[in-house]
C-alpha cells in the first residue's frame, strides 16, 4: 500500500465545503442542458470554459452562475447525490456544506422546498453511501443588507429540522468583517456555529471579537500572528486550512511555501478542508497528501482527522463515540500500513 492510498483509505470529515464547488461538472453542465440554459443565456460557452479553468477571484461569479441553472429541486437533488458520492469515494463520512439560500430563493424557490430538495438529496446519500450531510447558510460579504435575512433563515425551527447548522460569511466581497456583527449575534444566540474566511490583514481580530466565530476558514499566511493562536485554544475556535486554497489565492507562491508550523505547533486547533474541490482539482485526500509530502507526519495528519469529530456540529455523546471509532480505525490502517514495511 501507497502513502497515498493510505491516505485516501483514512476516515475523514469535512468541515468546509461549498455546495457549487462540490459537484461534478459533468452533471452540472448536464443540468444546464436539460434546463435549456445555453440558448438561454448570453455567452454561455466562455462561462464554461471558466468553470473548467477558474479564477480564484471569479468564484463567487462562477457558484452564482451554477446556482441560476437548477430551475427544480430535483435538479438539487441529483447535485446534492453527486456531491455524496464523490465524498464517499474519498472516505469522507460526514461534511458540513455551505450554501447560499437567496441564490435559490430569487430562483423561484420557497425556502421551505429549497430546505427540502436538499435533505431529500442528503438522505439518499445517507441511504446509499452512509455520507452524512448537514448544511451551513452562506452569507455573500458583498451583501450585507441581505445577511440579516440569511440568518432569520438559519435560526428558524424549520432550517434546525432540515439539519441546517450554522452560518458562514464567504470571502465573496469587500465589505468588513464588521458589518456582519448583527447576524452572527443573531446566530450565537441560537447556538449555532459560526465561519468566517480571513484573507487579509486585520480580518482575524474582527472575525474572533466582532463575529465570535467558531470556525475560522485560512489566514495564517496573510492575517495571522503567534499569539493568535493561543487565541484559538483558549476559545476552542476551529482554524480550517488548506495548500490548495492558499495557493488559488496567491497567498503562496508554490505548494512549497505552505507553512508547516502552525500544524504541528498548534495541531489541536487546526482542520483540514478543501473548499471549493472541483474548483481546485482537489479533494481531502489529495490536500492531506500534499502536506504529508511537505513533511507533514502521519501520525500528525491522523490528529487533525481526530480534530474534525472535534469540531464537527454533532452532540456532546455522539462526537465522544465518533471520536472512539474514527481512533480506533486509524490505528489499524496505520499499523497495518507500518506492518507491511511502507514508510
Amino acid at each position: 500500500m501507497s502513502v497515498a492510498d493510505l491516505i485516501k483509505s483514512l476516515p475523514k470529515y469535512e468541515l468546509n465545503l461549498r455546495f457549487e464547488a462540490a459537484v461534478q461538472r459533468e452533471t452540472i453542465l448536464t443540468i444546464a442542458d436539460e434546463n435549456g440554459i445555453p440558448d438561454q443565456v448570453r455567452r454561455f460557452d466562455s462561462i464554461v470554459q471558466l468553470y473548467k479553468n477558474p479564477e480564484s477571484k471569479r468564484f463567487g461569479e462562477l457558484i452564482n452562475h451554477i446556482a441560476s441553472w437548477m430551475k427544480y429541486e430535483d435538479n438539487l437533488v441529483r447535485a446534492v447525490y453527486d456531491m455524496g458520492v464523490l465524498l464517499s469515494k474519498d472516505n469522507v463520512r460526514y461534511a458540513e456544506v455551505s450554501i447560499n439560500p437567496l441564490l435559490y430563493v430569487n430562483n423561484e424557490f420557497t425556502y421551505e422546498d429549497f430546505l427540502k430538495a436538499l435533505n431529500d438529496g442528503t438522505d439518499r446519500v445517507e441511504r446509499a453511501w452512509g455520507v452524512e450531510i448537514k448544511w451551513v447558510m452562506a452569507i455573500s460579504r458583498g451583501e450585507p443588507r441581505r445577511a440579516d435575512e440569511i440568518a432569520r433563515w438559519s435560526t428558524s425551527a424549520t432550517a434546525r429540522n432540515h439539519k441546517v447548522v450554522g452560518i458562514e460569511l464567504d470571502p465573496f466581497g469587500k465589505n468588513e468583517l464588521s458589518e456582519f456583527k448583527r447576524p452572527f449575534s443573531n446566530a450565537l444566540q441560537k447556538n449555532l456555529s459560526r465561519r468566517a474566511y480571513v484573507h487579509k490583514a486585520g480580518d482575524f481580530e474582527q472575525a474572533i471579537e466582532q463575529l465570535v466565530a467558531t470556525n475560522v476558514i485560512d489566514g495564517w499566511d496573510t492575517a495571522m500572528l503567534p499569539e493568535h493562536f493561543d487565541l484559538l485554544a483558549e476559545r476552542q475556535i476551529c482554524l480550517s486550512v488548506s495548500p490548495s486554497r492558499a495557493l488559488v489565492y496567491n497567498r503562496i507562491r508554490n505548494k512549497k511555501n505552505f507553512s508547516l508550523e502552525p500544524l504541528l505547533n498548534h495541531q489541536e486547533t487546526c482542520v483540514v478542508s478543501t473548499g471549493f474541490p472541483i474548483f481546485m482539482n482537489s479533494d481531502l485526500s489529495n490536500e492531506l497528501l500534499t502536506l504529508h509530502q511537505l513533511g507533514l507526519p502521519l501520525e500528525t495528519i491522523g490528529n487533525l482527522l481526530v480534530n474534525a469529530v472535534k469540531y464537527a456540529q454533532v452532540s456532546d455523546a455522539e462526537r465522544e463515540m465518533r471520536t472512539e471509532i474514527i481512533k480506533q480505525e486509524l490505528t489499524l490502517l496505520f499499523d497495518d500500513f507500518y506492518a507491511t514495511g511502507q514508510l
